[in-house]
């Protein structure tokens, strides 16, 4: 099971410096202390930024206060932005 409270304490952290942050698929999952799964690597939808279809890795960036604004599946990173 993902470590979704530590991504969402590092995301409530680092939103008191930023309000756009991009972070390499491998550092979420150093967070998470589990490999995101394959859908996070070839799927738009899994990146969703919709609170009724979120999972629980979702709802964790959610609840910080961020939305997923780019994904490059090629050099696997995600850019997000603060919500507020």
């Amino acid at each position: 099971m993902p470590n979704v409270t530590a991504l969402a304490k590092y995301l409530d952290h680092t939103k008191l410096y930023n309000t756009v942050i991009t972070i390499p698929f491998h550092e979420i999952e150093d967070i998470l202390g589990k490999e995101l799964p394959l859908a996070a690597r070839t799927n738009q939808k899994w990146w969703t930024n919709d609170t009724e279809k979120a999972h629980e890795i979702a709802a964790a960036w959610i609840k910080a206060g961020w939305k997923i604004d780019k994904v490059n599946f090629k050099d696997e990173f995600v850019t997000l932005e603060t919500s507020d």
